[in-house]
């Protein structure tokens, strides 16, 4: 795998998280304000300035346990050799109640989210492994909805189900790629994911790989539709079951090539002339929340393809989760692209603690346990509360794995960050 950049003391300032949730308080409204500096740990001096930040509006009135609007909007800018500035809405909605049985929801948001109110999308879980993601800034990766309509019904005192229509469709959105005038992909943003390098033939040569990117029709990427249905059944207020299915492009472009065997400068290599396409794809879904534990699977009928996974929440400080893939899908191909997912064998840990009255300790660990994808990400915090609303906090983050693994391509990324949070 090429690695995206390398970089050494490399200074962010500052980062920014501010976010405004509305809730029912005399307000209205909580807003959070995060500032700090990242300094790199890598091989050579550069200095950055990025900012991040999250606007939420949430009105205090509710409909079926969900505001009657709420709007979410992301910004992020990163300035490396060049400004990379990011903005999405992941979420804006307005519900219109028909009856006390049934109401109206449009905007952009997760049909799931709208059938059932204890699950909450996840980019770590099976469903929202396979749901489009914002990964613009990956250390704040979040899932996004669809732009469309849902029509939501309680069929019983324990049963509900949902109708959700989208006429558009926006694949992930990751920090962005650009080709130099010799068609080698290169990058300006720190966390940039390049193409795959190696092709695989045989089972046991490899070979370097060179891509040549077709132009990109964005009419006929974005006007493709998609459709969800679903059915909650819910005893309490911690059982809740849902099963759905929906139909959508692959949120992760696929290509359409052929491979060509090149020899040139007395070099071997492979020749891809890729055309980015995003395949339509039918999905069936299970999720179940308690609680203290959840569980999902997702199964892909075209590529035959099932994804697993579960949290925990061992106690009030410790959760834990898996995420696994099984493809029955054979490739026959002669030649197969080397790339790693996060989806392999995937376990995490979250902790937090209070040591004292005003300082808390906190971790996150993510781990890929497959042979060759083996990359982890360690995220090790604290805090102290000054006062009130204010916190001051510093974070480690390492990355480790080998060319091949999903978070081993950013470890040259390893950072260290000090800042300041307030609440109001």
């Amino acid at each position: 795998m090429i690695r995206c950049v390398t970089m050494k003391n490399i200074l962010i300032l500052p980062i920014c998280l501010i976010a405004l949730n509305a809730h029912s308080n005399a307000s209205g409204f909580d807003t959070k304000v995060e500032a700090s500096l990242r300094n790199f740990a890598n091989t050579q001096t550069t200095q950055d300035i990025s900012l991040n930040s999250t606007y939420s509006f949430k009105p205090k009135n509710e409909l079926n346990s969900k505001p009657k609007f709420e709007v979410k909007l992301l910004g992020y800018l990163e300035n490396t050799k060049s400004s990379e500035i990011y903005i999405d809405v992941p979420k804006i909605a307005y519900r219109y109640s028909f009856n006390s049985n049934s109401f109206l929801t449009a905007g952009r948001f997760h049909p799931l989210e709208e059938l059932d109110n204890s699950y909450k999308a996840n980019y770590l879980d099976s469903i929202g492994n396979s749901w489009v993601i914002n990964e613009q800034n990956p250390l704040k990766t979040e899932n996004v909805g669809w732009i469309g309509v849902a029509q939501n019904y309680k069929i019983s005192k324990h049963f509900r189900v949902n109708f959700t229509y989208s006429p558009v469709f926006i694949p992930d959105m990751s920090p962005s790629i650009y080709y130099t005038k010799d068609k080698l992909p290169s990058s300006q943003s720190l966390f940039a994911r390049t193409p795959p390098s190696k092709v695989k033939i045989n089972n046991n040569l490899y070979l370097p790989l060179m891509i040549s990117l077709d132009n990109v029709n964005l009419k006929e990427i974005l006007l493709q539709n998609q459709a969800f249905i679903g059915l909650n059944y819910r005893s309490s207020k911690d059982f809740s079951v849902s099963l759905f299915a929906y139909t959508a492009p692959n949120s992760v472009a696929e290509t359409n090539n052929k491979e060509k065997l090149v020899i040139q400068n007395k070099d071997l290599h492979i020749l891809v002339n890729a055309s980015p396409y995003f395949k339509r794809e039918h999905n069936i879904g299970f999720s179940l929340n308690r609680k203290i534990l959840s569980i999902e699977s997702l199964y892909k009928i075209d590529t035959r393809k099932l994804t697993l996974s579960s949290s925990l929440q061992m106690t009030n400080n410790i959760q834990i989760g898996f995420l696994h893939s099984f493809n029955d899908s054979q490739n026959n191909a002669d030649a197969t692209i080397i790339t790693s997912t996060k989806d392999e064998k995937l376990v995490w840990l979250k902790s937090n603690f209070r040591v004292f009255e005003n300082f808390e300790i906190s971790s996150n660990i993510i781990k890929n346990l497959d042979t060759v994808n083996n990359g982890v990400s360690l995220n090790i915090g604290a805090s102290y509360n000054v006062f009130k609303n204010v916190n001051i906090f510093t974070q480690a983050q390492v990355f480790t794995g080998s060319d091949n693994s999903y978070y081993g391509t950013w470890r040259n990324l390893d950072f260290i960050s000090t800042g300041i949070t307030a609440k109001w």
